[in-house]
């Protein structure tokens, strides 16, 4: 994907701009792709592209694919935009495998274990692969994401950066 094919047409409003906090960078789509695969298998979830793609069409609409990415009136934090006892979870996690919250594995290796505990049952329904791309999409903005009225952009506008990453990973080699 070439750099910025996939930035939104216009300026941005201060509050969807956001804050970046230090270390915080913008993550290439097929390296998020590829990190997510890696992050989930080691917990043992065999990640397809659909699946992986539709969590990275959410994580695009929701942080802009960046990792220090601050929601400026939330405080939401990071790829899924974590709040609360989720973004305290990953503060924890990352200090303790001595690492800093921006970094890209920390937020997937943090996403697969929420994946694995109290969120669980969220995940598996939202990844069910007896969903299309777009329904899965759809449900992990609903069950996981559970963006508010500021984070619940239009399902649409994450359906097709999934569709788009979905494509790319094909064509760019990346296999489940």
């Amino acid at each position: 994907i070439p750099p910025g094919a996939l930035a939104p047409a216009g300026p941005l409003s201060p509050a969807a701009a956001g804050m970046i906090a230090p270390g915080g960078r913008r993550v290439d789509p097929q390296e998020l792709i590829q990190g997510l695969m890696k992050a989930f298998g080691a917990r043992g979830f065999d990640l397809n592209m659909e699946q992986a793609s539709a969590i990275a069409g959410n994580m695009r609409v929701e942080s802009r694919l960046n990792t220090g990415q601050i929601n400026p009136s939330s405080g939401a934090f990071g790829l899924m935009q974590w709040l609360g006892s989720r973004k305290t979870g990953l503060e924890a996690f990352a200090a303790v495998t001595k690492r800093s919250p921006t970094d890209l594995m920390v937020q997937l290796e943090w996403a697969a274990l929420e994946a694995t505990g109290a969120e669980g049952g969220n995940f598996a329904s939202a990844l069910n692969r007896n969903l299309t791309l777009p329904q899965m999409t759809s449900e992990f903005q609903r069950l996981v994401e559970r963006g508010g009225a500021e984070g619940a952009r239009p399902v649409p506008t994450r359906q097709m950066f999934a569709s788009k990453f979905f494509q790319t990973g094909i064509g760019g080699g990346i296999t489940s």
